[in-house]
Formats: structure tokens, sequence, C-alpha cells
């Protein structure tokens, strides 16, 4: 599933090259998605509630960003 989202991030038109995927979940017709990128040199997170069709992402449904690093909240989980 991170991999249909990359494809649909690369024809947005920003670049991709630092967007990474630490987690997903599958929710059934739903999905919870978590970005990472770097922006203006500090590292952001965003999830993104999609819609679910056939396996694939089709429509975002909410998005939650987090301006701040959290990954030491992300080691405590797994």
């Amino acid at each position: 599933m991170a991999g249909a989202l990359t494809c649909k991030l690369a024809g947005i038109g920003e670049s991709v090259d630092d967007v990474t995927f630490p987690a997903t979940t599958d929710l059934g017709d739903q999905a919870a998605i978590v970005m990472r990128r770097v922006k203006d040199g500090e590292p952001v997170l965003y999830t993104f509630i999609w819609r679910v069709r056939d396996g694939r992402p089709t429509t975002i449904l909410r998005e939650i960003t987090f301006d701040r690093d959290i990954s030491y909240l992300l080691r405590l989980t797994r």
C-alpha cells in the first residue's frame, strides 16, 4: 500500500526522495499510513486515513500532521 501512495505522491510534483512510510495499518475498507519526510531541515510526520478499494488507497479521509519527530514514541510501540 505504501508503494501505491509513493506513486500518487510522485504525480503531485514534489520530490518524494526523502519520504518513508514507517507504519501502515489495514482497517478493512480504510487504512492508516504514517509518512515521514524532512521539511526545512526538520523531520515531519503525517498520518493519513485513506479509503481503500481493491487493496489500493483511493481517497484521503483525514490528515494528521506532527511537526516534531516522534520516532521515540514509535519505538515504544514496537
